[in-house]
């Protein structure tokens, strides 16, 4: 009876060791297959994830050719509105010509980049084919030889002049700028010379001067006016922009 007893209970250790051992078999062979599980849920493939990258910043790119279409869009009306408003106020674009076929040196204008243009006159009127060019308004048309000339220059048709490296017309007006440092002196001296100040800016001590005459030898004057001890700079006037009209 002892025996049987020892039997019984070696055989239910034995079930129950059985048992526990299966168990943890069977628990240590899923643990693996349950992390590959959640490792596959939770991480992304890959390819998956640079396709889904890809994707997102081709989204997210602005359309460039439509931003380039509307930048020129915008470029070509403020350039519209620009001119159109050039126009409204009465002032010109800046205007480049070709050179002209005949242009003339000068003692008078050395130092400068003027040339006088000798087949080209101010007009009051054009005819409707003659070449046109416009400084601060006036009207130039290319065609007789100027009537005036730096020697015997005639107030009421004033020189044209080009200027080659700017390719614009400029106007020689008959104007001297002149900056004194004595104006009684100034005054004393044009007038043994026939000439006078037309307009005046004493804040700068500066003075616009030409001759009593209509006609008169603008070359003589000129050099005369710059020898003067008084005199600290002269200069030419040369109309050469197109200025706003009031």
């Amino acid at each position: 009876m002892h025996k049987k007893n020892l039997f019984i209970s070696f055989f239910l250790l034995s079930a129950a060791a059985i048992l526990l051992s299966s168990i943890l078999f069977l628990k240590i062979k899923k643990t693996p297959e349950i992390k590959k599980s959640s490792s596959r849920n939770i991480l992304p493939d890959a390819k998956t994830a640079n396709l889904s990258s890809l994707v997102e910043a081709e989204n997210m790119k602005p359309d460039l050719n439509l931003k380039n279409i509307a930048e020129t869009h915008e470029a070509k009306d403020k350039a519209t509105r620009a001119l159109q408003n050039i126009k409204s106020r009465g002032r010109l674009p800046s205007q480049t010509l070709t050179k002209p076929s005949v242009l003339q040196a000068h003692s008078i204008l050395t130092g400068t980049r003027w040339k006088i243009w000798p087949n080209a006159n101010v007009v009051a009127k054009l005819s409707s084919d003659a070449p046109v060019a416009r400084v601060s308004h006036i009207d130039i048309a290319e065609g007789e030889p100027s009537q005036s000339t730096i020697v015997n220059f005639d107030n009421t048709n004033q020189i044209v002049l080009y200027n080659e490296r700017l390719q614009k017309p400029g106007i020689l007006t008959g104007l001297i700028i002149v900056e004194t440092v004595d104006l009684p002196a100034l005054r004393r001296d044009l007038s043994s010379v026939n000439a006078e100040i037309v307009n005046s800016f004493d804040q700068i001590n500066t003075y616009f001067v030409t001759g009593l005459a209509q006609s008169f030898n603008l070359e003589l004057l000129f050099t005369q006016i710059k020898k003067w001890p008084h005199v600290r700079n002269a200069e030419l006037e040369i109309l050469s922009k197109n200025y706003e009209k009031n």
